[in-house]
């Protein structure tokens, strides 16, 4: 790891196999229950496009990890 996210405790959750909009469901509600010492790491199929300013709306900082075609990791934080 690499990021600013580095630091933090991760919580990592493999949405690789949900449907929408349960991987987006379940990000948010993660990220709205972490603490300043977690990060949350999304694995997905795909880069998950509607989530983003999302995530930007509710002022968190994030690292989209793009490994293959098939793989995302998306590192959600607050700074």
């Amino acid at each position: 790891m690499s990021g600013a996210y580095s630091s933090k405790k991760i919580i990592a959750l493999d949405c690789r196999d949900l449907e929408p909009p349960e991987p987006m469901v379940r990000v948010l509600e993660a990220v709205q229950a972490m603490t300043a010492d977690e990060a949350v790491l999304m694995i997905h199929r795909k880069v998950p496009r509607l989530l983003l300013p999302r995530l930007k709306e509710l002022g968190l900082t994030f690292e989209l990890v793009e490994e293959q075609a098939d793989s995302v990791k998306l590192y959600i934080w607050r700074d």
